[in-house]
């Protein structure tokens, strides 16, 4: 009995855990996704200056294009940050969908106060007036909801 009830306060604070980092997630998805915008833009850019070639001009004897060469060592790491970007983004959207479906299980009330506590981070006395419920009420209600979470992902 005991052991249950450890195992069930461990997974709530599991689960509160990812509910005060759904709005960080948020940010930094659309972080990320830009950053990767800026990186392809600039990944293209080096592109276009490695495919100018001049026509005419004598190839030297031999040597290679120390410009070019320059070149593609950059594009090969901005290529690398991209792919290391790419996986970042996946994982953070993963664990977005995961809170996205904890949350499609609530019905209105209980998303509200999820929303309120998690994402808006309102102390529990701000919750309660924003619901119409006393603070101590909306404290077990809130309990009740993680708890009912955590039943609903268990399989």
């Amino acid at each position: 009995m005991e052991k249950d009830k450890n195992k069930i306060s461990l997974e709530i604070s599991q689960v509160k855990k990812k509910l005060l980092n759904y709005t960080y997630i948020i940010f930094k998805i659309n972080a990320v996704n830009e950053e990767i915008s800026d990186l392809a833009s600039t990944i293209e850019s080096q592109r276009d200056i490695k495919a100018r070639q001049l026509t005419g001009m004598p190839k030297g004897y031999g040597k290679s294009d120390t410009v070019a060469t320059a070149v593609e060592r950059i594009i090969d790491v901005y290529s690398s940050e991209y792919s290391r970007l790419e996986n970042e983004l996946k994982n953070l959207i993963k664990q977005k969908l995961e809170v996205e479906e904890l949350l499609n299980s609530l019905d209105e009330l209980e998303k509200k106060v999820i929303e309120y506590k998690y994402f808006k981070k309102y102390k529990w006395w701000m919750v309660a007036n924003e619901i119409g419920y006393s603070e101590s009420d909306t404290k077990r209600r809130c309990r009740k909801i993680l708890e009912k979470v955590i039943k609903d992902d268990t399989p």
